[in-house]
């Protein structure tokens, strides 16, 4: 990868915080407490899936179980619209109702949830429109992802994550095997003076994690390190590389993951986090977002069927192409391993398999 220039190691210098330009007048009081606050109740992000009507269009009451489910669990903080949400199979109009309609949710569930944004591009413009309109509905934080297939110069890169944070307070996701994207420890080196930067979510392993580390004990600062990477997140913890995880297993099974994550709990909450995690990313498991939108559907699904009040039992369970329904065979398994390994231990988790009942949709 190209190193960066002279003139970009210096621009995180050109933009003191006294000089840049912050969302309001209090500023960095502001992003110091809402970094407190991600500290307390942040540490365990779960990036929500997206689920549809049987019209093919976002389904908000789908949402707002999800994240009442997940609130009367334990959590306080929910992504909207990243990679997990199928952000890439949505408008951009869909995008913004989309968080709209989170922060409306949220508002009616409680007055101590952080709604985080996805509003990742690979077009800066586009990137910087879904940023000021998601601050303007009132999520308090974003999260941005590097241009994915432009393969620009590390300069490019560091402009282009530098103007989302102009519009709000940002979490950084560097996923180099989805993006082909590299951020290097002197790219972070240069992003982390941004003001508004609070941040890292690392899916680049453990030598990045490192990198990471040491740059923010050699800066002596208080952003914080997600990792994204489920199956890792004990052993990380162990060696002290992450405080807290940005969970696609969460969305199943959310109060292991913050026992471990929170508590450093081990015995059956470490148990289940393990197992729910290599359901999800070990051998065999199909790529996310699949994965966790199907096992989701099957366990909305099953609330369906056990209080009647949600109202879709019978309807068919919809997917947007790319992404597909499993198989029966792949729901049996998911279902066997719920029943045989997780029940027991984690009596809230059931799953009913959907079978033929779905329709991929691509218009």
């Amino acid at each position: 990868m190209e190193t960066l220039t002279e003139d970009m190691r210096a621009f995180g210098a050109l933009f003191a915080p006294d000089q840049t330009q912050l969302p309001d007048p209090e500023g960095l009081p502001r992003i110091s407490k809402l970094k407190e606050r991600l500290r307390d109740s942040g540490l365990v992000i779960p990036a929500l899936p997206t689920l549809y009507t049987v019209e093919g269009e976002i389904d908000f009451q789908a949402m707002e179980w999800l994240m009442r489910m997940q609130y009367e669990s334990g959590i306080r903080t929910f992504l909207i619209e990243g990679t997990t949400g199928e952000s890439s199979l949505h408008t951009h109009l869909e995008q913004e109702q989309s968080i709209a309609q989170a922060v409306q949710i949220a508002g009616q569930i409680g007055n101590d949830i952080t709604i985080v944004a996805g509003v990742g591009s690979n077009n800066t413009r586009e990137q910087n429109s879904l940023a000021r309109s998601a601050i303007e509905s009132g999520a308090e934080a974003l999260l941005l992802l590097p241009p994915y297939y432009h393969k620009g110069s590390p300069d490019d890169v560091i402009a282009h994550l530098w103007e989302g944070m102009n519009h709000g307070p940002s979490i950084i996701y560097s996923i180099q095997g989805r993006t082909g994207c590299e951020i290097t420890p002197d790219m972070f080196g240069v992003l982390c003076q941004h003001p508004n930067f609070l941040g890292v979510k690392q899916c680049d392993g453990a030598d990045s994690l490192s990198a990471l580390q040491s740059l923010r004990d050699e800066r002596q600062d208080d952003w914080i390190i997600w990792s994204g990477n489920d199956p890792e997140v004990v052993t990380d913890l162990n060696a002290g590389q992450i405080d807290g995880v940005i969970t696609v297993g969460g969305n199943i099974a959310p109060e292991p993951f913050l026992e471990v994550v929170c508590d450093r709990a081990l015995g059956q909450s470490r148990e289940v986090q393990q197992i729910v995690s290599q359901v999800l990313f070990g051998d065999g498991a199909p790529p996310n977002p699949r994965g966790i939108h199907n096992w989701v559907e099957m366990l909305y699904l099953w609330q369906c069927h056990r209080t009647q009040e949600l109202g879709r039992g019978s309807d068919p369970r919809v997917f947007r192409r790319p992404t597909s329904a499993f198989t029966l065979p792949q729901q049996l398994r998911f279902q066997n391993i719920i029943e045989t390994h997780l029940a027991e231990i984690h009596d809230a988790l059931r799953v009913v398999p959907f079978g033929e009942n779905y329709r991929n949709v691509s218009d």
